[in-house]
């Protein structure tokens, strides 16, 4: 059966969203609105982003199937200096593949040569250590020095992979990790006609990401999706890894 391609939002907490990750930021060249913790999820700053259930469970990333489309958003906050809270446009990512497991999901990052993401949690990929995170939420949830909180805080998220290790790996169409833009309250009611809970990612109609896309400025603007498609298109590198189909478009069937 035909799959009905989806459009949903989703939230997560930003480097930037504590005083520990804006210095993460600072001194460690971090772009400020990678996801903030040991395991970035989503990773947002690799080639092919990518989503797993270490933050949601099986809340989120089981009900996402190929072609569907992700709309990331910050948390409501502060940042960058801007006063009135707000929440960033982070990332718009469609799924190209879907993976049960995140060791399937490996073995095919590297049967393509291309290095693993953070969220992979398989053998060859570590945390990141407790200084280029904001610290897990609430930050006393784990205890100890810095090595002992790390350890603990991905036994957490192994431990959820292990009951839910569904994988997707993602065609960025935006991705803007330094200065999204600002997406206002008045603005989310513009589109939503209320404010829309995040934590349970929405479903949303093709209209409201649409207008969504307006109101964020980047209608008309060209997709990071198209800059992709023309490295791979002028490169060797999309038949080596085995990413286009016979019409040279990216091939998004789980083989």
């Amino acid at each position: 059966m035909t799959h009905c391609q989806h459009h949903l939002l989703v939230s997560y907490r930003p480097l930037v969203h504590t005083g520990r990750g804006r210095r993460a930021s600072s001194e460690f060249g971090l772009p400020a609105f990678i996801d903030s913790s040991c395991r970035r999820e989503p990773d947002l700053e690799a080639t092919l982003p990518s989503i797993s259930a270490i933050c949601r469970g099986g809340q989120f990333s089981p009900r996402l199937r190929e072609d569907d489309v992700v709309v990331y958003i910050t948390t409501k906050g502060q940042y960058l200096g801007h006063h009135d809270p707000h929440w960033r446009l982070t990332a718009i990512l469609r799924v190209l593949r879907r993976f049960d497991t995140h060791l399937e999901a490996a073995d095919w990052f590297r049967k393509k040569n291309l290095p693993l993401p953070n969220n992979c949690m398989v053998p060859g990929t570590e945390p990141f250590p407790l200084e280029k995170t904001a610290g897990p939420t609430p930050q006393n949830r784990f205890t100890g020095n810095p090595q002992s909180i790390i350890s603990k805080w991905d036994a957490f998220y192994r431990a959820r992979v292990s009951r839910c290790g569904t994988f997707l790996v993602c065609d960025p169409e935006f991705r803007e990790l330094n200065h999204p833009p600002i997406i206002t309250e008045r603005m989310m009611r513009e589109v939503f006609g209320r404010l829309p809970a995040t934590r349970n990612p929405p479903v949303i109609s093709r209209e409201q990401f649409d207008a969504l896309r307006v109101v964020a400025g980047l209608a008309g603007r060209r997709s990071e999706k198209a800059s992709l498609d023309t490295w791979l298109l002028g490169s060797t590198t999309a038949s080596r890894h085995g990413l286009l189909g016979a019409e040279g478009q990216i091939d998004v069937v789980v083989r």
